[in-house]
């Protein structure tokens, strides 16, 4: 395993960071389908010494501390360094992303230390690149490539900061669709769409990893109007395909090569069919037969699981990876609502298992071994796996357990995503019967 590589900032990005705004002209911002209205009163960001020291300070944190949290720890540590080194030229030229980078720090800082002048300047960058993002949409030349590139990367921030910040989470799906229609024009479209560079893998395994989250949505509550993606069987097939042809770093582990995904492609697409399932009616042929389809493709991975957990004992933290930990905990998910779904009344909420459910057990163990693991708690990875076995949890000590790592990430991360998924799994906890 090789270390993971410390955060640094592109020189060029660390001299001219201060000097990189531009004050665009006043002309009234083209109307455009994909982006979201912004509101007439935003927060002035005239470039004052002041906040040009305030930018260099949130532009630095997002570099050193909130960057990190995007990438797989196990991935190749070129993903990092590439990927940050694009983004870092791509902001002294880009004014959209140059901002959407800025909102997605600021929100950090706000959601670590609750500092209201942070939530104030995350909601006022984010407003500065949605305008700048509508006027470089505008205006002719969209098939510059780097052009392409700047105008995708922007999107990402911008839908990252409804993920992991404050304010903006209803804007999500609306920057989705955006992501998902410009990845279609980019590499989708083309006869024979060439194999992605790292940074483009990274942009992509983004855009695929938040496209999931928003279709699953939470567990407790149908989807809000507008607030979950339609399933799209032919995005996932043009993913699967375009990451099967791209393998950067072939021989190497299947992690090295995935930056944001992490574990196994099949696995979200199997979440997505249960989810699919769960809010469909459980008396049709089609559904009983895509229940036993599960099953049959969940057991590969759970005799894996299983002798793999055979072979830890609690408190050793290096024998696995936290990418096959986190690949743990997906199965167990995925094998446990499997398990309920025959039973299950649809669109309900998934109940408690039995504490010596042999899944649970190894979850559970899992947890505990990974107490206090710094690594693990700022590995994006288990954050939804986490959610989904806080709903099968019975006893007060097993809920205290997903609590205590909840608790621990949302330290450690500083997402509000995972305060929602925590938020949602405390609201369940509470009206079940002592």
């Amino acid at each position: 395993m090789f270390p993971k590589p410390h955060a640094h900032t592109h020189p060029e990005f660390a001299k001219t960071l201060e000097g990189t705004l531009i004050e665009n002209d006043n002309r009234e911002d083209e109307a455009i389908e994909l982006i979201p209205r912004i509101a007439k009163s935003e927060v002035d960001l005239s470039n004052t010494v002041s906040e040009e020291c305030l930018q260099m300070v949130v532009g630095r944190h997002f570099i050193e501390h909130c960057y990190s949290l995007l990438i797989n720890s196990d991935s190749h540590p070129s993903f990092h360094d590439d990927w940050s080194a694009n983004i870092q030229d791509s902001m002294l030229a880009c004014t959209s992303l140059y901002y959407s980078v800025l909102a997605n720090s600021a929100s950090h800082l706000f959601i670590s230390d609750r500092t209201t002048q942070m939530e104030q300047r995350a909601l006022a960058y984010y407003s500065h690149s949605l305008r700048d993002l509508s006027q470089i949409i505008a205006l002719p030349c969209r098939d510059d490539p780097n052009r392409r590139n700047d105008i995708l990367t922007s999107v990402v921030f911008l839908y990252l900061n409804g993920c992991m910040g404050h304010g903006t989470y209803d804007d999500i799906p609306v920057h989705l669709s955006a992501a998902i229609r410009l990845l279609d024009q980019q590499f989708f479209q083309a006869d024979s769409a060439p194999a992605l560079m790292p940074s483009q893998l990274v942009t992509v395994e983004s855009v695929i990893y938040q496209v999931f989250l928003v279709r699953m949505g939470l567990w407790s509550k149908p989807p809000e109007e507008g607030q979950r993606l339609e399933f799209d069987p032919m995005f996932w097939l043009n993913c699967e395909a375009l990451l099967l042809r791209s393998t950067p770093f072939p021989g190497s582990p299947r992690t090295w090569n995935s930056p944001v995904l992490g574990v196994e492609f099949e696995l979200y697409k199997v979440f997505l069919m249960i989810r699919k399932l769960w809010d469909s009616d459980r008396s049709t042929v089609d559904f009983k037969r895509a229940v036993h389809q599960l099953k049959t493709k969940i057991t590969p991975w759970e005799l894996t699981v299983g002798m793999q957990g055979k072979h830890c004992i609690e408190g050793d933290t290096e024998i696995l990876s936290v990418t096959q930990d986190a690949t743990a905990l997906f199965v167990i998910g995925a094998s446990l609502l499997v398990s309920q779904l025959p039973g299950s009344i649809k669109g309900a909420i998934p109940l408690p298992f039995v504490i010596d459910d042999s899944r649970l057990l190894q979850a559970k163990s899992i947890l505990k071994r990974r107490a206090g693991d710094q690594r693990w708690g700022r590995s994006h990875l288990p954050n939804y796996p986490l959610y989904v076995l806080g709903f099968f949890m019975r006893s007060d000590e097993d809920i205290a357990l997903i609590r205590r790592d909840m608790q621990q990430r949302l330290q450690q991360m500083a997402w509000s995503m995972i305060d929602r998924f925590w938020r949602d799994l405390e609201s369940v906890w509470s009206t079940r019967p002592k």
